[in-house]
């Protein structure tokens, strides 16, 4: 055996270096020491970028309940039939009636 790399060995090495430059991530990350001072602060365009991104999650969560009470109110709507005012509360004032009056004839009759 000769200890020369052959032609295959060369070609692998070749796509290896070809594979270690398209990597997402080096096979060395790199690591930085952050102070604790500044591990603590938050930086000023940290601090924009995130209350932006929390004021849009709010909007989009109104805007999503919004239209999601609206869908649902058009849904029930157009299948229940609501009866007009008037007659709801003509109806209940019956229903009272008729139950202050059996209550009287209960107690007469006890």
């Amino acid at each position: 055996m000769s200890l020369e790399p052959s032609k295959y060995s060369k070609s692998n090495k070749r796509r290896i270096t070809i594979l270690e430059e398209n990597r997402a991530t080096p096979l060395t990350p790199e690591i930085r020491a952050f102070s604790p001072k500044a591990k603590d602060e938050p930086k000023p365009e940290q601090t924009r970028h995130f209350c932006n991104r929390m004021m849009l999650c709010f909007v989009a969560m109104g805007l999503n309940w919004c239209t999601s009470l609206r869908v649902a109110h058009h849904f029930a709507s157009s299948i229940i039939e609501v009866p007009p005012l008037e007659a709801v509360s003509q109806t209940c004032h019956k229903a009272y009636n008729v139950t202050r009056e059996e209550r009287l004839r209960y107690t007469k009759c006890v």
